[in-house]
């Protein structure tokens, strides 16, 4: 349903997941919120989709919480026909290509703590030649302290601690940025060794961040055409969830940008913020369905209604379907 009628994208690709295995899917959706290509995986859930960096085809996970160490990752050409598959044990949340290798992908690990069953997450490679590469584990950098994941009962093997959820990579530091739901930080890491750069929010963020704008339970880190970086605050703002920006200082962030609608839209699940070149973003709700194009100044251009088709995940924009 279109709530907003203007100049939205002219195709946006996202995934959506609903509570029953199997019914989940990935599809693109026209100006009018019109499904225009659509696949359905026979088992688990899409938590995220990508249009591939070659043009011709999307990449997107498919896994579930109770069969997690089933996930894998599909490729599938937009002109149709079979996907290729490779297995992914224990991946979840997201997947992003990155050049000169296959893909990286969030992988939960569980690990006894204290005599408790513990599920962190580690940042996977799979690499050109089909072996993996782990860059990153939250085990080796951070403590192990009880938090609302104990009683989430998301994994049926240990307590959810971490509970990483977003995944992207900046070429230009070669460096991931990944977010942690159960901290409350988005952690900046060095892609060749596998160190910290720097953390953004949760008690030991490095940048103080602006008064009113203290994000929690984020999704969807990245960084903007700009340099700022950008997550989608899913409880963080007093009535509802939103889209925020920051430039980072030496030691403090200074707010860039922010989406904050009038109506409470509080989204526990899932959530994008994308920011193009021109200044303008494009925001998904999560569980409240909008997808929402936001002019530079902040005023909406195009909204669509996709709540009828479940939990909006990534969204990704492009003019054209076919190959550039």
């Amino acid at each position: 349903e279109v709530l907003t009628e203007g100049p939205g994208p002219n195709f946006t690709l996202t995934s959506h997941i609903t509570g029953d295995e199997g019914s989940s899917s990935v599809l693109i959706l026209d100006q009018l919120g019109r499904t225009t290509w659509y696949v359905r995986p026979e088992w688990g859930h899409t938590p995220v989709a990508r249009f591939g960096q070659d043009g011709t085809t999307v990449i997107y996970l498919v896994t579930s919480k109770e069969h997690v160490e089933n996930a894998v990752v599909r490729r599938q050409a937009l002109a149709g026909g079979a996907y290729e598959e490779v297995a992914t044990p224990y991946a979840h949340h997201d997947v992003v290509e990155v050049p000169g290798i296959d893909f990286a992908y969030i992988a939960a690990e569980g690990r006894e703590v204290d005599g408790e069953s513990v599920v962190g997450d580690k940042i996977v490679e799979r690499l050109a030649d089909g072996s993996e590469r782990e860059v990153w584990n939250a085990f080796d950098w951070f403590e192990v302290v009880e938090n609302e994941g104990w009683n989430a009962g998301y994994y049926p093997f240990g307590v959810d601690w971490t509970h990483a959820n977003g995944l992207f990579y900046d070429e230009a530091s070669d460096s991931y940025l990944i977010s942690l739901y159960y901290i409350d930080t988005v952690v900046s890491v060095d892609r060749a060794t596998g160190t910290i750069n720097w953390q953004l929010g949760g008690d030991d963020t490095d940048f103080v961040l602006p008064d009113g704008y203290v994000f929690r339970h984020q999704h969807a880190p990245s960084v903007a055409p700009g340099g700022e970086v950008s997550v989608y605050d899913n409880a963080g703002g007093s009535e509802g969830s939103r889209g925020l920006c920051f430039t980072l200082g030496s030691s403090e962030a200074a707010l860039a940008w922010s989406f904050d609608p009038a109506d409470d839209r509080r989204s526990i699940l899932l959530g994008d913020v994308d920011r193009f070149d021109d200044g303008s973003s494009l925001v998904a709700f999560g569980e409240h369905g909008e997808v929402t194009q936001v002019s530079p100044g902040g005023t909406v251009d195009w909204e669509i209604d996709a709540a009828d088709i479940g939990v909006v995940g990534k969204v990704e924009a492009r003019d054209s379907l076919y190959p550039p």
